[in-house]
């Protein structure tokens, strides 16, 4: 009966359709992901170098902050903690990030494989449909 092969063809188109959805989906998550690792290895970066500064500073050397348009002066060993803080706090960040990117791209290896097999389906219901009865 040809209107049961294309029931399941139709069927099948759905479902195909639905799952390069949802791998595109999961592109774009994964892309946003990969824009928040960049940004914060930036931020560890400058972090580090402004770390490595508070590091060449005496104790009792006079360090400026820059809080909006002002500079307030801190203590050497209060400034050099916070931004060895930030450092541990980036370097998490990092690792709790490249983990999601890590289990995200997993999930997309088993989308693709998925939309593999949809398409193997839909194609092989198409010649089944052209074969003479």
């Amino acid at each position: 009966d040809p209107t049961r092969y294309f029931a399941m063809s139709a069927a099948a188109q759905a479902e195909l359709e639905l799952a390069v959805k949802e791998y595109q989906g999961l592109q774009k998550d994964l892309d946003k992901q990969m824009d928040t690792r960049q940004k914060i290895v930036a931020q560890l970066h400058e972090s580090e170098v402004v770390q490595k500064e508070l590091e060449i500073v005496e104790p009792t050397g006079e360090v400026y902050k820059l809080i909006g348009p002002a500079l307030f002066k801190q203590e050497q060993p209060m400034a050099l903690d916070a931004v060895t803080q930030r450092v541990r706090m980036f370097t998490e960040s990092i690792k709790t990030t490249e983990a999601t990117i890590e289990r995200m791209q997993k999930s997309m290896e088993e989308k693709r494989e998925r939309l593999i097999t949809l398409q193997q389906a839909a194609q092989a219901s198409r010649l089944e449909q052209m074969k003479p009865q």
